[in-house]
């Protein structure tokens, strides 16, 4: 048997363990039986016995097995005994996983990962970072501390109890301690500066923070759509992830249509006055400097002092005047607010691909003012 099958039978095994490890005996077997095939070993075919007859196989198990194949090799080749063999009671107990209620698996380490950061309240101890350090060293330490803690405790990727509450406890440790203004705050005060705003009432809107989910995506880097995180975590994080409207055609269709109708009805009502272009201004000018307001929608306009004498107050021409004024007043904000959106996805996406979180909270909270008018005419 050649060395490359033995290697190539070695990979085999370890994506079997990994399978078993997800819950995929199917795919386990298939691993195994496949390195079986390009180098017999017996502990691949204890371990593959026992998945095959549904024994209660635990992934510390399946490391056993792989550690001890790998021990056995590392022995005949040397004539002694393997490097690390001594380690591996150590890394079976490190290995041993557990089930959730959900039925996710997590190792004793992740719990006392978990345990570790949910007592801990000082943001500067969740990420193990020196307060003490200059500017520079706290900044890029937060980084690389938050890199580590976030790939860990994610609740995707970590099922201990308490997994999603650790995740947001050190999202927030790091959007604080990342932002130079909020880290000198937070070392004067002791509080963090979002959350004192919040209990002030300064900041109560749940769209006013940013979620871990956001945090986490921004510093790697990754769009949702493409996140190795997102389709197990896409309806979870609908809990907790801030509801931006959508101010689509679509949401103002039934005002539109409302709008059209009436002014349809009004135009057949005289033929005469489709032929008219009626005469207004959102803004006063030089001929148009006369304000008005719609009785319907309140909507201020300006005419010409002309305007009384073909309008009267009241008459079936000034109500079909009226109407064109709000038709042509929601098709500016639908246009307007249509740009406001494509700009702050716009500024989202840059956030991203540059790994900001001060971008991505700047263009989160981008003003949308046609988008507001909009959703108080609804």
């Amino acid at each position: 048997m050649s060395i490359a099958n033995r290697d190539e039978a070695k990979r085999c095994r370890e994506k079997g363990v990994e399978a078993l490890r997800s819950g995929d005996r199917d795919k386990c077997v298939r691993f195994l039986e496949k390195s079986l095939r390009m180098y017999e070993d017996p502990d691949t075919q204890s371990l593959l016995q026992k998945v095959r007859e549904g024994k209660d196989t635990t992934t510390s198990d399946a490391e056993t097995s792989s550690k001890s194949s790998e021990a056995s090799k590392a022995t005949t080749a040397s004539g002694g005994t393997p490097d690390g063999l001594r380690h591996r009671k150590a890394d079976e107990l490190a290995g041993k996983a557990r089930t959730n209620k959900d039925g996710k698996s997590y190792t004793d380490e992740q719990n006392r990962l978990v345990q570790r950061v949910l007592r801990t309240e000082d943001y500067y101890q969740i990420l193990g970072v020196d307060r003490n350090g200059n500017s520079t060293d706290v900044d890029a330490t937060v980084k690389k501390a938050y890199r580590k803690l976030a790939l860990k405790l994610h609740p995707d990727k970590n099922g201990a109890p308490g997994a999603e509450e650790a995740f947001k406890k050190v999202s927030k440790a790091f959007q604080c301690l990342s932002d130079e203004a909020k880290r000198r705050s937070y070392d004067q005060t002791g509080r963090d500066p979002e959350q004192s705003a919040s209990a002030s009432g300064r900041a109560g809107r749940a769209d006013d923070f940013m979620t871990a989910q956001d945090i986490f995506d921004a510093f790697f880097g990754v769009p949702r759509q493409n996140s190795p995180f997102y389709a197990q975590h896409a309806q979870h994080q609908q809990q907790y992830r801030p509801q931006r409207a959508s101010f689509s055609f679509l949401q103002f269709l039934p005002l539109i249509m409302l709008l059209l109708v009436t002014l349809l009805a009004n135009f057949n009502a005289d033929n005469s006055y489709s032929h008219q272009r009626p005469k207004f201004s959102f803004n006063p000018t030089k001929s148009y400097t006369v304000q008005e307001s719609t009785n319907d929608m309140h909507i201020k306009y300006y005419v010409p002092p002309s305007h009384s004498a073909k309008y009267p107050a009241g008459s079936s021409e000034q109500q079909r005047f009226e109407t064109t004024v709000e038709t042509s007043y929601v098709n500016n904000l639908l246009a307007d607010c249509d740009f406001e959106e494509r700009t702050m996805v716009r500024n989202i996406q840059l956030a991203k691909r540059h790994r900001s979180v001060e971008q991505l909270e700047q263009a989160k909270n981008t003003p949308r003012p046609s988008c507001d008018k909009l959703n108080r005419l609804k």
